[in-house]
């Protein structure tokens, strides 16, 4: 394995004895310096999920890896974002296997769900899912789909690859459409509680997510790559929710206020229900504390971040 390979294994042999969560985020925040590729941890990928049955995931994820480190000008949705995503999902397979689940993830799954990690905001425009004051449910993440979907055609991908990585990438959208209804990510957390209470699933998503519905495994990688996408943003460490905010402000043009009101808001309001998943649960939750706790108080003491 490479040197960062072995970076990022060794924080995740920690992975119940202490919050890695700070650890990772200073990991993270100097790779956006080194900018290491995401093909130097595909050993590790074979080490932790092992081989998948079907080979051309071998292929699909090599593809998918030089997509997600093509440069993107973005200040927040770019390459790192990309690279961190993925090692997030591979860090919550890695502790779902060591977690007592009823719900299994097969191999080709589980590379399933890494392509989809890498993808998930491939080719990013810097936009919102509003356009022009509507919300256009679904728009970034079908697009990036499609896009990708394009760039992998040579490699001979079934339509059941395809029909994975729509229901682990759709879900990403945390926009809530203007209708009333509740965010794809909303929805996918209300279908993976059905499969685990065993309760009908009463959803209205004019049938875009219902495979997540017959599928309580499909649901829960679904639900992984949506808490990792998550923790990015603000639920490892105080530190990179604070950069990861003022990258957001920049990318949206100042859209998104730079203030401990606006990282408070974003985890009460569009992360509600975070972290979803066992293994993020296991992995994240003490550390999104420590984060509610130092915002509730530098807002109690009226701090205002610099830009």
């Amino acid at each position: 394995m490479t040197h960062y390979a072995d970076e990022f294994n060794h924080i995740l042999t920690l992975a119940g004895k202490e919050n890695i969560g700070h650890s990772l985020s200073q990991l993270f925040m100097n790779w956006r310096v080194e900018n290491p590729k995401t093909v130097f941890f595909k050993s590790l990928v074979e080490n932790i999920i092992g081989e998948p049955n079907d080979i051309r995931l071998v292929k699909a994820l090599d593809r998918a890896m030089e997509l997600a480190d093509g440069q993107n000008s973005n200040a927040y949705h770019n390459e790192h974002h990309n690279r961190e995503v993925f090692l997030m999902t591979l860090a919550l397979l890695d502790a779902h296997s060591r977690l007592d689940s009823k719900i299994k993830i097969n191999a080709d799954m589980a590379w399933t769900t890494l392509c989809a990690a890498l993808l998930h905001d491939y080719a990013h425009d810097g936009g919102t899912n509003r356009v022009n004051g509507a919300v256009v449910p679904m728009r970034l993440e079908q697009q990036s789909i499609d896009l990708a979907k394009e760039k992998m055609a040579d490699l001979d991908l079934n339509a059941l690859f395809w029909r994975r990585i729509n229901m682990i990438i759709l879900p990403t959208d945390i926009t809530a459409p203007d209708v009333g209804l509740p965010s794809p990510s909303a929805q996918l957390k209300a279908i993976f509680n059905g499969h685990v209470n065993n309760v009908p699933i009463h959803i209205d998503d004019m049938g875009l997510l219902s495979p997540l519905k017959r599928s309580p495994e499909l649901a829960l990688c679904a639900l992984m790559v949506s808490d990792a996408d998550l923790a990015i943003s603000a639920g490892l460490h105080i530190d990179i929710a604070k950069n990861n905010t003022l990258n957001l402000h920049h990318e949206t043009g100042g859209q998104i206020p730079y203030s401990p009101h606006s990282i408070q808001g974003f985890i009460q309001f569009v992360c509600d229900g975070f972290p979803a998943s066992p293994a993020g649960k296991f992995l994240l939750s003490s550390g999104l504390n420590q984060i509610r706790n130092i915002l509730t108080t530098e807002i109690s003491d009226g701090v205002a971040y610099e830009i």
